[in-house]
């Protein structure tokens, strides 16, 4: 989201309003074909225990076609996302421990009203993301470290 013009709960709601808008639209099926999967867990193996697939779990139906997961491929269409793809993934039975991975954030020489209330300041540059962790477990946890000098 671009940096609110003030810091209220309004501000910060309208861009994040404007994000939302900004999702491009899968409006055909072969959009939603190419950026959309959804599907159920088969059999398998946690800590070496066999676990059942998702139609052969109590109460769920043999010939259900209900989703337990799903992976969708997101495209923010704005000037400083454009052409970025966001992948989101939830559903039963994933991994406990995601894998973690790297961005290289680009230099921005933006600041929330002045310098000194800068939230996010632009030396920020490696940036590790996880979902579903302790910290935040219903969404994105961002550890963030300033470069190092020398």
């Amino acid at each position: 989201m671009e940096p609110p013009t003030d810091l209220s709960a309004d501000g910060v709601r309208d861009e994040k309003v404007k994000v939302i808008r900004s999702l491009r639209q899968w409006d055909t099926p072969e959009k939603v074909a190419r950026n959309v999967v959804r599907a159920q867990y088969t059999a398998g193996h946690i800590d070496g225990n066999g676990v059942p697939g998702y139609r052969e779990e109590d109460r769920v139906s043999p010939e259900s076609k209900t989703e337990a997961y799903v992976a969708v491929r997101l495209l923010i269409d704005t000037w400083r996302w454009s052409g970025v793809p966001f992948y989101i993934r939830m559903g039963k039975r994933l991994p406990k421990n995601p894998p973690r991975f790297p961005c290289i954030l680009k230099t921005r020489h933006v600041f929330f009203l002045t310098p000194s209330l800068a939230v996010f300041p632009a030396a920020m540059s490696w940036s590790f993301a996880s979902s579903q962790t302790k910290e935040s477990p219903y969404g994105w946890f961002l550890k963030s470290q300033a470069p190092a000098c020398g």
